[in-house]
């Protein structure tokens, strides 16, 4: 637990520092994640991906009910959340830990200005999204919430929407993977693999919340 509480941490530094770069967002070239319409040029139409995706009915209505949902909160959150300069790719294979410490962080491609907490939820999602797989993850999701915490608080207003950002995450994640695919580039079945580990956390969530949200430091 030591690396992740690390890997915590170390976003919490990252964030600290990006703080104050482009507050204006003048150097950003990405369109925000949440603007789902806009996050890649072959998907227009978010609700266009379960066809894409050649998903089964009953996923392809559940997935829209996600899209849908996403789609919704946005605008209240970008209206009442931390918005900076970030990462926006801050997982495992991007972070170099030595002896349990995070040493250096790699692949700005994405990094632009958008919810601060999107990149904690999508590192999060990574390294414990999958609760029923995972024995400790309540412990995962713990160790790199006390590490980030111990040097940027996430405010009430972030806590609250944790569960919201997740969804949006997800949600746009799927979106650009699915843009991936129709340019040749990625692989149908992990996307569509993914999606059906989205639906299972949801399903999770909805008997878990408070797990969840306790594991943050929510609750």
């Amino acid at each position: 637990m030591h690396q992740i509480q690390s890997a915590g941490f170390a976003l919490a530094t990252l964030h600290n520092a990006l703080a104050e770069f482009d507050p204006q967002g003048q150097y950003a070239k990405l369109p925000f994640w949440g603007a789902l319409d806009r996050i890649h040029p072959q998907v227009s139409d978010p609700f266009t991906v379960p066809q894409l995706l050649q998903l089964g009915l009953e996923e392809q209505r559940h997935l829209n009910q996600l899209l849908n949902e996403a789609i919704e909160s946005s605008p209240e959150l970008y209206a009442t959340l931390s918005i900076q300069t970030i990462h926006a790719d801050y997982i495992t294979p991007n972070i170099l830990v030595n002896q349990d410490q995070v040493v250096g962080i790699l692949d700005f491609e994405f990094a632009t200005r958008d919810l601060r907490l999107l990149d904690y939820m999508s590192s999060l999602d990574q390294l414990a999204s999958f609760p029923w797989q995972e024995v400790l993850f309540e412990e995962i999701v713990r160790a790199f919430s006390t590490g980030y915490q111990a040097l940027s608080l996430l405010t009430l207003a972030e806590m609250r929407a944790a569960i919201s950002v997740w969804k949006l995450q997800r949600a746009s994640s799927l979106v650009y993977w699915t843009g991936w695919l129709v340019e040749g580039k990625g692989s149908r079945q992990k996307i569509v693999d993914a999606v059906v580990e989205t639906l299972r956390f949801e399903t999770w969530l909805q008997s878990n919340q408070r797990k969840w949200l306790d594991a943050l430091g929510c609750v």
